[in-house]
């Protein structure tokens, strides 16, 4: 993989071309998931980042963009129920549709690496220049508006844990942990909002914190499967929503537990501000902070990464 920070002056041309359309899809040449015939199956907030990191380097470029997660079967493809197969049309409008005039350019995976950088100045930069102009499906910023209503007023911890196939990609903390963290300051707020990926966590906070918690009625796991990788659940379509209105929820917050995953991160896109505990073991502790000096490195033009 090439260098993130570097744009090859070949490549630096074809942005450069007049009408060129930066298209950001999944399932291309050098995309971990595979070729577009073998599909993606890679979680929402995995290809929501990569879509952010895609319009903000168009941005850069000055160049016009299109969401294209149609251009393979993704886990949120839902054709039957929205006549659409890209999944991104079904939650956010284009700003241009998919018969725009243009030549289309697809994205470099090493353009829009789905990176987290858990850096205050970063997440401004992206609400700047990206998140606060992103519109919404009518229905779905209806729903979302909804959502912050419930927030209005209160003092709300949230508390995202993520179960099923995340111990797989990062060293977990202990569930001990989180509820330690949480009964620490339990009694200092009105709320305690609930975001996972797994009914028995639910079970056990509503036992625990009663009538505190709050949570977004959503498709859970019951058996520490992905949600997303559950083929049995038909409406491909809620599991987006689902999955869009946790992070919303979380963002809401006043302050946050949060976890090394995409959601969480996700989440500070829509608030850069939100306060929040990152609970990580060692391991991904260091991945964190050589990601973030690179990124500082990079900005400071001491060294390209």
């Amino acid at each position: 993989m090439s260098k993130r920070s570097i744009v090859a002056i070949d490549r630096q041309a074809q942005l450069k071309v007049e009408g060129a359309i930066y298209e950001v899809s999944c399932a291309i040449d050098g995309c971990p998931c595979g070729m577009p015939e073998h599909g993606c199956g890679r979680g929402f907030f995995s290809l929501f980042i990569q879509a952010i990191y895609g319009i903000e380097f168009a941005g850069r470029h000055q160049m016009p963009y299109r969401i294209n997660f149609g251009n393979s079967s993704y886990p949120y493809s839902d054709y039957e129920k929205m006549g659409d197969n890209n999944f991104w049309n079904y939650y956010f409008q284009q700003p241009i549709p998919a018969s725009g005039e243009g030549v289309t350019l697809s994205n470099k995976f090493n353009e829009v690496y789905p990176l987290r950088i858990w850096s205050r100045t970063f997440f401004r930069n992206i609400y700047g220049s990206v998140i606060q102009r992103l519109k919404y499906q009518p229905e779905v910023k209806a729903i979302l508006d909804d959502t912050k209503k419930r927030f209005e007023g209160c003092h709300v911890l949230g508390v995202h844990f993520r179960g099923t196939d995340h111990p797989g990609e990062i060293p977990p903390v202990g569930l001990e942990k989180y509820l330690a963290e949480v009964d620490k300051r339990i009694k200092h707020v009105d709320k305690l909002f609930l975001a996972t990926d797994e009914q028995y966590i639910v079970d056990l906070f509503s036992d625990k914190y009663g009538d505190k918690l709050i949570i977004n009625e959503v498709v859970r796991s019951l058996n520490r499967e992905a949600v997303h990788a559950n083929l049995q659940i038909s409406d491909r379509y809620q599991l987006g929503l689902d999955a869009l209105v946790d992070c919303y929820s979380l963002s809401l917050c006043t302050s946050a537990i949060l976890t090394h995953s995409n959601l969480s991160y996700a989440a500070l896109f829509f608030n850069p501000e939100l306060k929040y505990r990152l609970m990580e073991r060692w391991q991904p502790k260091v991945k964190r902070f050589k990601t973030l000096i690179l990124y500082y490195l990079d900005k400071w033009g001491v060294r390209k990464w």
